[in-house]
């Protein structure tokens, strides 16, 4: 009889009152009845990428993401770090955080079971994100980043942009005269002098909903890192 394969499930505890261990143990058995299981559960912050190193040094060939964006970014992170891809590792998730932009945008199920069974299926067909609520045409396979830059907006316009624009990817083409939209591989961001306050004070870069630095700041597409399980 061949051995089973390696999944190890990644999830904070704490996240969600504990939704997401609460999902795990929903399917802990039908894991186990197809993969050999280990359960990695976080202590501290950025502790899922090592987490994810070990399971690819540990063998696994599939990695279970059991939370959010935030949970998923760290993964993915350790992913990237350890050649996954390389070794022939799988990444899938089962959402349950609050936003969930990846998942949603993914066609991941919102249903944790119904998320499950779409791992069973190991839906592998290389369909990635289809499009990004940004910019209504992007398409995140293309291997390019597709840019919008604000210019001075006011506040209304920005409202606009936080509702309109990320939920429908539509701004630029309500507000032309105040976007500037581009695709690069390469996208470099460095702070500007402004009038008021803010001279001289740092600027956060947020990277989908973490804050990962300072300005200045590269961004480098990296084309088909991660192999995942979509729809």
């Amino acid at each position: 009889m061949s051995a089973k394969p390696r999944l190890t499930a990644i999830l904070n505890p704490q996240s969600g009152k504990g939704a997401s261990l609460q999902v795990w143990n929903q399917i802990a058995a039908s894991a186990s009845s197809t993969f050999e299981t280990t359960l990695a559960q976080t202590e501290r912050p950025r502790h899922a990428t090592q987490l994810a190193i070990d399971a690819i040094s540990n063998g696994s060939t599939l990695i279970l993401v059991v939370g959010g964006d935030g949970t998923l970014s760290e993964v993915v992170n350790g992913y990237i770090a350890a050649n996954g891809k390389d070794k022939g590792v799988t990444l899938a998730i089962i959402h349950t955080g609050t936003g969930g932009d990846f998942a949603k945008s993914a066609g991941i199920p919102r249903n944790p079971l119904d998320a499950w069974n779409l791992v069973l299926k190991e839906t592998r067909n290389g369909k990635f994100l289809e499009r990004l609520k940004v910019l209504r045409d992007s398409v995140i396979s293309d291997g390019l980043f597709n840019t919008m830059t604000l210019r001075d907006p006011s506040t209304s316009e920005f409202v606009m942009y936080a509702d309109s624009g990320l939920k429908h990817g539509d701004f630029h083409e309500k507000c032309p005269e105040k976007s500037e939209v581009g695709m690069a591989v390469n996208v470099v961001a460095e702070p500007v002098e402004v009038g008021g306050d803010g001279i001289g004070e740092e600027v956060w870069v947020e990277a989908d909903g973490e804050v990962v630095g300072v300005l200045p700041a590269e961004f480098t597409v990296l084309p088909g890192a991660v192999r995942l399980i979509v729809p």
